[in-house]
Order: structure tokens, then C-alpha cells, then sequence
């Protein structure tokens, strides 16, 4: 089943989104944990996360962008360009050695997806747009062949519930991205915990947007010590045969959280 409706966002530089492609609806529950902005190497301790992945055994997995930094193709890197590039496929397999792996080990049965995000899918298409040969160090299927990645603008969805990186910055961002969206929708970006719901046009029920926070330290190298808002956190759903959903961020406090009755912590 295909929707053909896009938007045009106007804010975020007049990007066209893609007409989303529906997943038809399976006759079981699915379990589907979200992880946003990782960021690596500038991660918090993970730990207590494959810990609880292992408990909850998902079926999916999504990585909603921005798992490393890619500092070295960004527009911020001040130093040789090739050095750049060669910096970021580190971070690459480091990421891959130091925290896919052991999700995987953690659920080994678990279908993983990523929504490309800024600070690496669409900053490896620039780079590889530059300088068509850097696709031989880039190519980010090469390092995840076991995950589907989507290009950054792109949506993925699981019954009623849908995935994305986000666009925006400031404001009421849940807002900006459920007035463009305009379908219930987890998203990051922002590294907040933020929320807004509104009534849908389409099926007069309560739609919703929501920024789920992040698991990079809430002070990485690049933030200069700025105060911010961010929060760390995790986010797990439960999508039913029909579509419909539960759904519940779970914040991080000083490495630690709790659900279902158990303590996780990155902490040793």
C-alpha cells in the first residue's frame, strides 16, 4: 500500500519530502525501540541500553540519524579536507565495532532501520558529491549491510507510527514538525524531549510529534559549553495488528533509568 501525499517544506530550505511508502500491518504486535543521536564518539555509556534491549528482545530497531558526528565533512572542519574524510570512516567503524555490534549480539533477531540524519547521511552525500571517489570510504552500506538506511528527509513507519530525523530547530519544533508531517511521528534532531498534539483532519482523531531526546553527552566538544535543553533518553512502542499504538519515552537521569521494574544503568 503506497500514499502518494508530500509536503513541501518551505522553512528547511525549500526540501521537497518524499511520498512515504506504507508497511501493511502484520496480525502480531510488534515491539519497536528507537534510539536517537547517538553520535559517536561523543556517546554517553550505552550499556545500560543494550542491557534493556536484550531484555525486551524488539522487533525493530531504529535509529532515527545522527549515530556519529562526521565532524571531518562537516562545514565546521577547519582542517584537510581528505584528512576529514578519513577521520569520519573511524567513526564510522568505531560505531559499527563499539555499539551496532553489540545491539546486534543484544537482538540478533531484530530487523534494525536508520532515518539518514544532518550529521552523517546527508553530510556523506555532499562529500561523495564533491568527490566521487570518496563513495569507495563512504559508502555506508559497505560498513551496515544488515540495516536499511533512508535517505535524511524520508519517513518510516510502523502501522499509524512513523520515524524521521526531523528538520527543525527553535521554537515549538514538535509543532513545526506535526503541522508539516501531519501524521503521529518520533522524531530527534533536537535532542529535547518535547511533545504537541492536534486533531486530525484526515481521521478526526488526536495526531501527534515527538522529539525523543538523546544518547550523546549533553556537552560534546562541539557545544563549547553552551547551556541547552537537551535531555537523554530512549524511546520503546508497541504497534498492534490494526495499526494503532502505545508508545513511551524513557528519560536517562545520571546514566540511569527504570521500566517494567528494573534499574538500567551505564554506570559501572
Amino acid at each position: 500500500m503506497e500514499n502518494k501525499s508530500c509536503y513541501y517544506d518551505s522553512v528547511a530550505g525549500n526540501t521537497l519530502i518524499p511520498p512515504l511508502t506504507l508497511i501493511k500491518s502484520t496480525n502480531t504486535m510488534k515491539k519497536v525501540i528507537t534510539l536517537s543521536d547517538i553520535q559517536y564518539p561523543d556517546n554517553i555509556d550505552l550499556s545500560g541500553v543494550f542491557k534493556f534491549i536484550k531484555d525486551q528482545k524488539p522487533d525493530e530497531i531504529i535509529y532515527i540519524g545522527d549515530i556519529i558526528n562526521a565532524d571531518g565533512i562537516s562545514r565546521y572542519w577547519t582542517g584537510d579536507k581528505e584528512e576529514g574524510v578519513y577521520n569520519t570512516v573511524l567513526e564510522i567503524e568505531g560505531f559499527v565495532k563499539d555499539v551496532h555490534s553489540k545491539i546486534k549480539a543484544a537482538a540478533p533477531k531484530a530487523k534494525i532501520v536508520m532515518t539518514g540524519g544532518n550529521h552523517l547521511e546527508a553530510r556523506v552525500r555532499k562529500a561523495i558529491n564533491e568527490k566521487l571517489f570518496r563513495e569507495r570510504l563512504l559508502d555506508l552500506k559497505k560498513y551496515l549491510p544488515d540495516v536499511k538506511i533512508l535517505e535524511y528527509g524520508l519517513l518510516y513507519n510502523v502501522g499509524k507510527l512513523h520515524w524521521t530525523h526531523g528538520y527543525y530547530f527553535g521554537g515549538n519544533v514538535a509543532k513545526k514538525h506535526l503541522d508539516v508531517v501531519d501524521r503521529n511521528l518520533i522524531f530527534g534532531h533536537t535532542h529535547t524531549v518535547t511533545e504537541w498534539t492536534k486533531k486530525s483532519p484526515i481521521e478526526d482523531k488526536p495526531i501527534f510529534a515527538k522529539s525523543i531526546g538523546c544518547l550523546c553527552d549533553l556537552n560534546p566538544h562541539y557545544a563549547h559549553n553552551m547551556p541547552n535543553q537537551w535531555a537523554n533518553a530512549i524511546h520503546i512502542s508497541y504497534v498492534f495488528p490494526d495499526g494503532s499504538f502505545q508508545e513511551f519515552t524513557i528519560r536517562i537521569t545520571d546514566g540511569k533509568f527504570f521500566y517494567d521494574g528494573k534499574w538500567y544503568s551505564g554506570r559501572k
